[in-house]
């Protein structure tokens, strides 16, 4: 979601402390389980193409998701049984 947002491949990779090498490599074995072409690469960065916006909608929602069963897995008291 990082490349998105940023809209670079380099500085997505720096701001998540790997190797953009290693970055590219998940992103075309991505593009490979899912057969479609995700990013649009040029001089100018990289933007998504009709598929990868609706992964990165989908991917917002599950991580939105994650978040609020987190949040709500925290609001439960926990009981202790002796």
């Amino acid at each position: 979601m990082k490349i998105v947002d940023i809209g670079s491949l380099t500085q997505a990779a720096e701001l998540l402390h790997i190797a953009q090498p290693a970055l590219s490599q998940q992103v075309a074995t991505l593009e490979g389980e899912l057969e479609k072409q995700l990013l649009v690469r040029s001089r100018r960065g990289v933007t998504p193409t009709e598929a990868g916006k609706i992964l990165y909608s989908h991917a917002q929602a599950i991580l939105y998701q994650c978040e609020q069963a987190k949040s709500a897995v925290n609001g439960v008291r926990q009981s202790v049984n002796v």
